[in-house]
C-alpha cells in the first residue's frame, strides 16, 4: 500500500466497531496493537500511528482489510463492471 493514511480518520472510524466484527478482519496481534491505538487516540495521546510511519502503514492495511478507504476513513467504494 503506497498511499497517505488518514490515521485520525481511520482511528475515528475503527473505534465505532464492535470487537466482533474487527475480529471478522483483524488477527488477534493486530487487535491488541489496534486496541492500544484506539486507546490512546481517544485519551488524546499521539498513538504509534502518528509516530511511526510503518505503525501508520499497518493501521491503513487494517482499515482496508475491514473495507475503509485509509486516505479517508470512510466505506471503500467498490466498482463493479455490468
Amino acid at each position: 500500500m503506497n498511499q497517505n493514511v488518514n490515521v485520525d480518520a481511520c482511528l475515528q472510524a475503527l473505534s465505532g466497531w464492535s470487537l466482533a466484527d474487527l475480529w471478522m478482519g483483524l488477527a488477534q496481534a493486530e487487535l491488541w496493537e489496534l486496541g492500544a491505538m484506539l486507546a490512546d487516540h481517544a485519551d488524546g495521546v499521539p498513538t504509534l500511528a502518528h509516530q511511526y510511519p510503518e505503525a501508520a502503514q499497518r493501521l491503513g492495511f487494517w482499515a482496508e482489510s475491514c473495507g475503509l478507504d485509509p486516505g479517508t476513513g470512510e466505506r471503500a467504494v467498490i466498482d463493479v463492471d455490468d
